[in-house]
């Protein structure tokens, strides 16, 4: 799987250059004025009172993949994920690996565990992603339920080159389409029970994939003001393929999928809308009040969000909630009120407790107040599993607490650790070499931090880079652009974001800057100062200054505290 972060950083590239394009041609028209609903593209109405339908019996959930040859059982991996909190968080998430076998007519079954809820399935298959082998997504976070006998057979007929998408170069950083990209050759076939989930996503995936971001196309709606027509022409598409499928699927995994995929285009719909004020305000457009004053009184209009039981088990709809509200408190400047209290206001129950848990959990190293927040939300929160959530953002993050005893290798092949560095002061930054933001900020903030510090020994820089392929890794300390060879440049070994000192920080956007404290402990994880040159100085000269505390013992691990398993 590429990197989500990938894929923001394409979009937001995309994003800045259609409405910088808009900008320029129009001289600002008020496209904002009747923005549409999310939901009426799809035309379909989210069912709020399935709160009975989300009962199951207890089963397990069996695989059969049939492929286009004859294949070992260690060509592909099969994952199960039980409880996830967000498609980001999932990232981090360990999955129970289940164990297949070879039947007799040589096609490779796996069987989870019996469950009694609803869950999602990965499967891998062995491949070669830019002249590496590894294992790639043939199905990501697919839904399942209890019971689910689902057969998938392989067939390399090019299909979705010759009907779908000729031109994959497009989708080759996506992880929503990675899968797609990885096997474009191949087409998947399903059947058995549970299977028209799988199908309904899959026909709905190979069909949009191609208009994603494409701006060669009509609109097919009149939705004034949405800046990729190619989304929404995917839209259409995607909510044609839905119907199809609506009767063939039980009624609250239904509105799970559709909920979900509504979600991830509409995430990119509401960031369209911020970085359009953005711009507007960085240019002093008169007109910005108005603009967000209609978006505001659309918003009203808006279906109201899914039942909180569908929410809890979504994916996507969490985080495109956190945007969407983003989005409605943005002001004439371009900044945004506290997202927090708005949703602590507008859900309750279970949607309250996933929707808080989500942004702290994935947001707060954005938040100046995190801290403060996260006390509250434990005493909001009743739901077990993410309130465990949240004591583990606690555990983990609150400044003072031990900072990850990373063990990584240099440039070199020299082994570093965190406790290499006693009695100093070490500043990390988290980057991959395709990511633009991170030169931005290697380029015109922390180049001129590491020179005013250089003489300095008690203030190390270190970075810790992703990439899966070394080679790109190197290439890109040499380009002096994310870092420089003065540093101490890290690599996660090939393991990219399933390295566990990602894991560990809960990384899920870059660059991602940390400031650790001369005794191994968090000092301040914050986007907003450590971002900007002036606000890190005043950080690491604080530190600098300070008297030492207590021994230096970083952590390896959160092994050892007690972690309440939790419930829904």
């Amino acid at each position: 799987m590429n990197e989500k972060v990938a894929i923001n950083n394409i979009s937001h590239r995309h994003r800045s250059r259609a409405l910088q394009s808009l900008f320029m041609k129009t001289g600002i028209i008020l496209v904002y004025l009747c923005l549409q609903s999310p939901f009426a593209i799809f035309g379909q109405v989210v069912n709020h009172k399935l709160a009975n339908l989300e009962k199951f019996g207890t089963a397990p959930v069996i695989l059969t993949i049939i492929p286009d040859t004859i294949s070992q059982i260690d060509e592909f991996t099969v994952f199960f994920y039980d409880r996830i909190l967000s498609v980001y968080n999932m990232i981090r998430q360990e999955p129970m690996k289940i164990t297949g076998k070879i039947n007799k007519v040589r096609n490779l079954v796996y069987q989870t565990d019996a469950i009694d809820h609803i869950g999602y399935i990965v499967v891998k298959k062995n491949g070669v992603f830019d002249g590496k082998k590894m294992p790639l997504d043939l199905l990501s976070s697919y839904l399942v339920e209890p019971g689910d006998n689902v057969v998938i057979k392989m067939v390399k007929d090019s299909v979705y080159l010759k009907r779908y998408n000729r031109d994959i170069s497009g989708i080759k950083a996506s992880m929503y389409f990675g899968s797609l990209y990885f096997f474009s050759e191949y087409s998947l076939y399903f059947s058995g029970t549970g299977s028209a989930k799988f199908a309904c996503r899959y026909e709905a995936d190979r069909a949009v994939s191609s208009y994603v971001h494409n701006y060669d196309v009509e609109m097919t709606s009149k939705r004034r003001g949405y800046p990729d027509p190619g989304l929404d022409v995917a839209e259409k598409i995607a909510s044609d393929i839905f119907r199809k499928y609506e009767t063939r699927i039980n009624k609250f995994a239904y509105q799970i999928l559709l909920s979900d995929y509504i979600a991830w285009q509409e995430t990119d719909y509401f960031s369209r809308y911020k970085d359009y004020i953005k711009l507007l305000a960085k240019s002093r457009f008169p007109g910005v009040g108005s603009l967000i004053k209609s978006f505001r009184k659309d918003a009203s209009m808006w279906p109201k969000d899914p039942d909180g039981s569908v929410i809890n088990v979504c994916l996507y709809y969490p985080t495109m909630i956190i945007v969407r509200q983003e989005a409605l408190n943005m002001d004439t400047t371009g900044k945004f009120s506290s997202v927090y209290d708005s949703l602590r206001t507008r859900f309750h129950g279970k949607s309250l407790d996933k929707v808080l848990t989500t942004y702290l959990v994935d947001y707060y190293y954005t938040l100046k107040n995190w801290e403060e927040l996260l006390t509250d939300a434990l005493a909001v929160v009743q739901t077990g599993y993410y309130h465990d959530k949240l004591n583990e953002l606690k555990d983990k993050m609150t400044l003072g607490r031990p900072a990850y005893n990373f063990s990584l290798p240099d440039t070199a092949g020299n082994i570093v650790k965190l406790e290499d560095f006693k009695g100093k002061v070490v500043f990390i930054d988290f980057w991959y070499k395709a990511c633009s933001w991170c030169i931005e900020y290697y380029l015109n903030s922390l180049s001129k931090i590491e020179k005013e510090f250089a003489g300095n020994p008690d203030v190390v820089f270190i970075t810790i880079n992703i990439d899966k392929d070394k080679g790109s890794w190197m290439e890109a300390i040499h380009d002096n652009k994310h870092t420089s060879l003065s540093a101490i440049n890290l690599y996660t070994g090939g393991q990219g974001s399933d390295h566990p000192v990602i894991k560990y920080y809960n990384v899920i956007g870059y660059p991602r800057p940390i400031l650790i404290d001369k005794e191994g402990k968090i000092f301040n994880v914050s986007n907003t100062e450590l971002r900007e040159a002036d606000k890190l100085k005043n950080a690491i000269n604080t530190v600098l200054n300070m008297k030492e505390r207590t021994s230096f013992k970083p952590t390896d691990s959160l092994e050892g505290r007690k972690v309440n398993a939790g419930s829904w």
